[in-house]
C-alpha cells in the first residue's frame, strides 16, 4: 500500500459564501460523495488519493466539517476570490471528493479549544 498524506483544507466564511453548502449537503447524502473543487493555498505536493479534512475558520463556530480524499493534483486557475481574479490573480486548486460534510450552523462538528 502506497503511503498517502493528509492535508487539512480551510474555509472561512468571512472571506467566501458558500451559498449552495445545504444543497451539496443533500446531494453528497443522496449520492454518498459530492465532487468538488477546493483551493489548496500554496502547496504544490497534494497528490490523488491524498485524504484531506476541511476546517471552518473565521467565525465561530471553527473546526472540522468535512473530510474526503483528492481527486487530482494541484492546478492553477483564476483566483476564487471575484475581485483578486478580476485582476488577474490565480490560485491552486485541486479536485476533490467529499465523503462527509455537516453544516457547522446546524450540526455539530469536530470543534477548536482555545
Amino acid at each position: 500500500m502506497l503511503n498517502m498524506a493528509t492535508y487539512l483544507l480551510n474555509w472561512n466564511p468571512r472571506r467566501w459564501d458558500w451559498f449552495e453548502l445545504e444543497e451539496e449537503i443533500f446531494e453528497l447524502r443522496k449520492k454518498g460523495w459530492l465532487e468538488a473543487r477546493w483551493s489548496c493555498g500554496v502547496t504544490k505536493r497534494i497528490l490523488p488519493g491524498d485524504r484531506f479534512f476541511l476546517i471552518r475558520l473565521g467565525m465561530p463556530p471553527k473546526g472540522i466539517m468535512a473530510s474526503g480524499t483528492i481527486k487530482s493534483s494541484p492546478f492553477v486557475e483564476p483566483h476564487w476570490d471575484d475581485q483578486l481574479a478580476e485582476r488577474g490573480k490565480q490560485a491552486l486548486f485541486v479536485d476533490v471528493v467529499f465523503d462527509s460534510l455537516l453544516n457547522p450552523d446546524i450540526e455539530q462538528i469536530l470543534g477548536l479549544r482555545a
